[in-house]
C-alpha cells in the first residue's frame, strides 16, 4: 500500500532506512553464518560415521569371514564352547550380515545393534568359557554402540546428500 509519509520520511531522514537495512543485512547474515556452521559439523558428522561404519564393517568382514572359511582358530574355539561348529557358522553369517548392514543407510542402526548383542555374548563367553582376552569383543560392542548413537540423529536424506 502507497503511503505519501512514508515517502516524505524517506526522502527527509534516508539514513533511518539505511540503519534498518543494515540491521536487516546483519541479522540476515548471522544467520546465514550459523546455518552454514550447523551444515558444516553435520556434514563433519555424517562423514565420521560413515569412517566409523566402514572401519567396523572390515572388522566384523575379517572376523566373521575367518569363522565361515572355518579357520584352525576359530574351529578350535568354537570347539571349546561346546555348542558345536553350527554356532561358528552362526556367528559368522551374523557379523558378515551385520558388516554388509553397515554399508546400508537404512539398516546401519539395525546392523550395529545386532553386532552390538553377538558382541554381549562374545564377551560373555570370554569371561567364562573361553578364559580369554574379552578387550577386543569390548571395543567391538562399544564401536557398535557409537554407531547406533551417532546414527540416531541422522536422516536417511543426511545421509544421501554427502
Amino acid at each position: 500500500m502507497f503511503c505519501p509519509s512514508d515517502v516524505a520520511s524517506h526522502f527527509l531522514h534516508p539514513s533511518r532506512h539505511l540503519v534498518y537495512q543494515c540491521i536487516d543485512i546483519n541479522i540476515i547474515s548471522r544467520l546465514f553464518g550459523a546455518i552454514e556452521m550447523a551444515t558444516r559439523q553435520k556434514k563433519g558428522k555424517l562423514i565420521a560415521l560413515w569412517v566409523l561404519r566402514i572401519v567396523v564393517a572390515l572388522a566384523f568382514l575379517a572376523a566373521g569371514g575367518s569363522k565361515l572359511a572355518g579357520a584352525p582358530a576359530m574351529v578350535a574355539m568354537f570347539g571349546k564352547i561346546g555348542f558345536g561348529q553350527w554356532f561358528r557358522i552362526l556367528t559368522g553369517l551374523l557379523e558378515v550380515a551385520g558388516a554388509i548392514g553397515l554399508f546400508v543407510p537404512r539398516f546401519a542402526v539395525y546392523a550395529a545393534s545386532m553386532l552390538a548383542v553377538v558382541m554381549v555374548g562374545a564377551i560373555g563367553f570370554h569371561l567364562t568359557r573361553l578364559g580369554g582376552n574379552p578387550f577386543p569383543p569390548l571395543v567391538l560392542l562399544l564401536l557398535a554402540i557409537l554407531i547406533v548413537w551417532l546414527s540416531k540423529g541422522t536422516s536417511r536424506s543426511e545421509v544421501q546428500s554427502i
